[in-house]
């Protein structure tokens, strides 16, 4: 994978690993992605799983929270059996030096991913009410 993929790949320059991306790259990403009829962001399997449904229609107000009520929920892991080994503090430098160069590197991925998330906020949908359209 090269630096800002999905940049990269909105602009369809899959094959094109070596050209330098801009913030032009960005905003025509950013285009590109707001003409797609719905963006879900998978780490709200709520939201997405409404947006899903709504999507493919014949979804009402009662539905949505019946889908909301039982949306799947990610568990957090916690590292803090890795904090009592002795080589902690090693690896925890060395994270850190890489989601720094993976953020100077993807920085327009970064930004991309944002809009994504603002986006799919603004999904909107026509929604019938219960009984009847």
């Amino acid at each position: 994978l090269y630096p800002n993929y999905y940049v990269r790949m909105l602009n369809g320059m899959a094959d094109s690993c070596d050209t330098l991306l801009t913030r032009d790259h960005l905003e025509v990403a950013k285009s590109v992605l707001a003409s797609f009829d719905v963006v879900l962001i998978l780490e709200d399997p709520s939201s997405s799983l409404e947006h899903i449904f709504k999507f493919l229609g014949d979804f009402s107000k009662s539905e949505a929270k019946k889908v909301r009520d039982r949306a799947v929920s990610m568990p957090k892991l916690s590292s803090n059996l890795l904090k009592k080994m002795p080589f902690y503090e090693e690896i925890r430098a060395s994270i850190d030096a890489m989601k720094t160069l993976f953020e100077n590197e993807n920085g327009l991925d970064i930004e991309l991913y944002q809009f994504a998330i603002d986006l799919s906020k603004k999904n909107k949908f026509v929604m019938r009410d219960e009984g009847g359209l």
